[in-house]
């Protein structure tokens, strides 16, 4: 009994990024892209280039009680997770 074998794909010769010519250099289409992004995306609620307004104090109190509460976690599969500190169980 003959088993056929499944097909080899095709190496993959060129792996620069799509976003560079040869000589490495960002293509042209890469530029006006990033150029454009500027002004239609990613969304942003707001001036993306003004400076960012100072925290008020509930925020920064609301920041101060996550942090001493929570913590981040990185299991065994690599993703992040966001739990609980030991000893902050209301």
């Amino acid at each position: 009994m003959c088993r056929r074998l499944a097909p080899t794909p095709p190496p993959i010769a060129d792996r620069r990024s799509r976003a560079t010519g040869a000589d490495g250099a960002p293509t042209p289409g890469f530029v006006l892209t990033e150029k454009l992004l500027t002004m239609l995306g990613p969304p942003q609620p707001g001036d993306h280039t003004a400076p960012r307004r100072p925290l008020s104090d509930d925020e920064q109190e609301r920041d101060r009680q996550l942090q001493s509460e929570l913590e981040r976690v990185v299991g065994p599969d690599g993703n992040v997770y966001v739990v609980g500190r030991p000893g902050t169980d209301d």
